[in-house]
């Protein structure tokens, strides 16, 4: 069986509890697409992981931009799909810290 899309709605203030984003572990720029970024750069990252994983429709770009320098990034989920009693998405993430962007791939299974 596949899962729902989510339907919840972001939170209006644009800004993810840092519990949550402790939760996910560094997401995917934790590793080496992330190399070079700040660490308020790495959050705003995860931010869009967290919506990209939440609450965006499959094959739909979440984007982020850094205050501060011309890095940027966009998260791609995929279509939700269960295993077992586990929600769980495909997603990619690519980080453009120059000319070529980096392109990281994951999966996320919600705990409790």
């Amino acid at each position: 069986t596949v899962a729902p899309q989510p339907a919840a709605t972001p939170p209006s203030d644009g800004k993810i509890a840092t519990t949550v984003i402790s939760a996910m572990g560094g997401g995917l720029v934790s590793g080496s697409i992330g190399t070079g970024l700040s660490d308020p750069e790495k959050r705003k990252a995860l931010e869009a992981e967290y919506r990209a994983l939440e609450y965006t429709a499959s094959s739909h770009k979440v984007t982020w931009k850094s205050d501060r320098s011309a890095h940027y990034g966009e998260v791609v989920p995929a279509q939700p799909y269960r295993v077992g009693s586990q929600d769980c998405r495909q997603y990619t993430h690519t980080v453009f810290t120059g000319a070529a962007g980096a392109t990281a791939r994951g999966t996320a299974c919600r705990n409790a």
